[in-house]
């Protein structure tokens, strides 16, 4: 039988981009009692690796599994090795290099899960700015078909190069070049050697991957890629035709396209938002991290539904006041957590809202003519249900001294007093 590959592709997110990295697994191998459990895991050096060894490696050894990891410095040997069983899963390559791989290569390779990635850029030892890159200058780029033609179309955009009008971006070669005013000469290189290849060529194209893995800052890289350029007019925001009426076929589109991504524009009261969908990352990563993130990114998608009910804050605050006792409750069982920072600022930006739209001017007003209205009420049931929330405190506080004319600015006080108290 068959045995079925699976690989993790990342998708960068910031950007909204395809990116360029996978990871799978496939049914672990075991000794004949049954009990040991390993796990092969193959990636390539920098980030990928880093991955695998600090966060993927950890989680699986605690579940009881032996995890050995092998580095590799090109993008051709890990689906290789995972293709003939000598590897589980791998890490390293693109959702679309994985796809073309597996089909020249007659492989059966499948996407399970995205993680992020860094964008390949340019590199010189010898110039300071692409402007002085000297006629004839030597270009060094990565020799599988994918990446290459990364390569070429960063080249491009960067007015170094012209390229065939209507080339398909993804398969960009040497051959496409029609303009080429400094004569550049092209090596293609195996992708590992590419950082190394600064010592003796002008100018390398280096995946990000492998430009970490060689301590490279990015931010001095001559030109970085932009993630998925092609798919720009995908990711435009111009959805209006004339006098606000809503292009629908152009956002549709654009939906269809984030799709992949868990991401998705919304219309909200002041035009559109981009957003992550509800559980999509949680979904993908559960499994794979530890208690306290799962949890983060469970709540995190959650709050996705804060969107729909911002604008109506007023008619909905029991709502804002249940996600401020969930960030309570996470900080109360995770004391300890890396995350512990986020956590609490998110917490205290609810925690305002909530006290904010409850302390209004009017309320201030009716508590002084000795009413009740509905934000009073909305007080006292919290007041009620949480009696030992730090939120509580807040309320109280603003119960007993709502009569000082600087009350606004003593509950701000009072709720940053909390917050540092979190830290």
């Amino acid at each position: 039988m068959t045995k079925l590959k699976k690989i993790l592709t990342i998708a960068f997110t910031a950007l909204l981009a395809i990116s360029l990295t996978a990871c799978g697994a496939s049914k672990s191998s075991s000794n004949s009692s049954g009990d040991k459990k390993e796990v092969k895991i193959g990636a390539t050096s920098g980030p990928y690796a880093d991955m695998v060894n600090k966060a993927i490696k950890p989680l699986l050894e605690k579940k009881g599994y032996s995890v050995k990891v092998t580095e590799f410095s090109d993008y051709i040997q890990p689906n290789k090795a995972l293709n003939s069983g000598e590897l589980d899963a791998n890490l390293f390559q693109h959702k679309i290099y994985m796809k073309k791989f597996a089909e020249q290569n007659n492989m059966d390779l499948t996407a399970l899960a995205p993680v992020p990635t860094a964008p390949m850029g340019l590199y010189s030892d010898k110039v300071k700015d692409l402007k002085d890159l000297p006629d004839g200058a030597e270009v060094t780029l990565p020799n599988d078909p994918s990446n290459a033609a990364r390569a070429y179309a960063l080249l491009a955009a960067a007015d170094l190069i012209k390229i065939k009008p209507d080339t398909d971006v993804l398969k960009i070669t040497k051959n496409d070049v029609i303009e080429n005013p400094k004569n550049l000469k092209f090596t293609e290189l195996e992708a590992g050697q590419l950082a190394r290849s600064l010592s003796s060529t002008t100018l390398s194209a280096v995946p990000g991957n492998f430009a970490l893995a060689a301590k490279f800052d990015l931010t001095k890289a001559l030109k970085l890629e932009k993630m998925n350029e092609n798919d720009y007019t995908m990711l435009d925001n111009a959805f209006y035709i004339g006098e606000g009426d809503i292009d629908k076929e152009k956002l549709n589109k654009q939906n269809k396209f984030l799709d992949n991504y868990g991401l998705e524009v919304v219309e909200i009261e002041e035009g559109f938002m981009l957003t992550e969908k509800k559980n999509f990352y949680y979904n993908i990563f559960k499994n794979y991290v530890s208690d306290d993130y799962r949890d983060f990114i469970k709540l995190c998608s959650e709050d996705i539904d804060y969107i729909d009910y911002f604008s109506s804050l007023e008619e909905h605050p029991e709502i804002i006041a249940d996600k401020v006792i969930n960030w309570e409750k996470f900080l109360e069982k995770y004391p300890d957590s890396k995350l512990k920072k986020k956590a609490n600022d998110i917490c205290y930006s609810y925690r305002g809202d909530y006290i904010i739209a409850l302390t209004s001017l009017p309320t201030t007003e009716a508590l002084k003519n000795g009413k009740i209205n509905e934000d009073v009420k909305e007080l006292n049931r919290f007041i009620k249900k949480y009696p030992n929330s730090p939120t509580t405190e807040i309320i109280k506080y603003y119960l007993e001294n709502y009569k000082n004319e600087n009350i606004n600015d003593m509950l701000v006080d009072k709720n940053e007093e909390i917050y540092n108290r979190g830290e």
